[in-house]
């Protein structure tokens, strides 16, 4: 959480998010201090967690959604910040996923790889409903 926290911390463009599961508060107020200091923030989030910061961070004025893949779900665990770097690995944004599994989340600075997570981000935020 802390490595999430600090990249979001440091973002200074934008910060678009696809997560599965999603209910840290910390990190959805690293999030709303993002939007509130002028950062571009979008979150998508998987349809079937109604327990998430969904209605936390569109009272923050945060754009988010839910994804609208009636066919399964959406499984991703992405940040990406200034469209130069990648919070990507197995771990949903949770009490759980921090303090009782084994998870792993890996940092990558390439505004190559960053650009193709953001291809990804842009096809599924545009079948997201808000």
């Amino acid at each position: 959480m802390d490595t999430v926290i600090y990249w979001i911390d440091r973002a200074n463009q934008s910060v678009h998010v696809l997560m599965f599961i999603f209910s840290l508060d910390s990190i959805a107020d690293a999030l709303i201090s993002a939007h509130n200091r002028g950062v571009e923030v979008k979150v998508v989030l998987d349809k079937s967690q109604s327990y998430s910061q969904f209605a936390v961070l569109r009272a923050a004025g945060i754009e988010v959604r839910n994804d609208t893949n009636w066919e399964g779900i959406m499984h991703d665990k992405i940040a990406i910040i200034d469209h130069s770097i990648v919070l990507t690995g197995s771990f949903n944004w949770t009490g759980t996923a921090e303090n009782n599994n084994n998870e792993n989340l890996i940092v990558i600075y390439s505004v190559d790889i960053a650009s193709r997570y953001e291809s990804e981000f842009q096809r599924i935020w545009g079948r997201s409903q808000g």
